[in-house]
């Protein structure tokens, strides 16, 4: 097997026609091949990485493509890989922020379909890390936060 190609070296075995007993003419060359079942890993694999749940979907929505389902989708390296590209942030033993504004963070939520009584569409939440105090501002559009 060299990057996920078999290579198989087969001589073809052509039998003897005094012995079957059939009305035809057999094939000229005759070969056999296992079948292998084709479970989520090998589609899983195939398709780019998707999840379990996606690939059963298109089984059941797709053409020309079977699928075992009998088997779950095992623990796959790559995936587990991709999804750690890098080390925890260590604790931190010491506060963020020390004073006041130190440290603030902001959430801007919009556009509403419906706008508050003063025609503002988005609004803003900033939070400081020193202290729980929130205060909320609304604002015309996202840029004027």
């Amino acid at each position: 097997m060299t990057g996920n190609l078999f290579f198989v070296d087969l001589k073809f075995i052509h039998p003897n026609t005094t012995s079957l007993n059939c009305a035809h003419q057999p094939p000229h060359e005759i070969s056999a091949f296992v079948h292998l079942p084709l479970l989520l890993d090998l589609w899983h694999a195939r398709m780019g990485h998707p999840g379990g749940d996606a690939i059963k979907h298109l089984g059941r929505i797709a053409t020309g493509i079977k699928l075992d389902t009998t088997a779950p989708l095992q623990c796959c390296k790559p995936c587990i890989m991709a999804k750690h590209l890098h080390k925890p942030y260590p604790p931190s033993k010491e506060p963020c922020a020390n004073q006041m504004l130190d440290l603030v963070h902001s959430d801007l939520c919009g556009p509403f379909p419906v706008a508050t009584p003063d025609g503002k569409l988005h609004f803003s939440l900033p939070r400081q890390s020193h202290k729980s105090a929130e205060h909320s501002a609304s604002c015309d559009q996202r840029s004027g936060s």
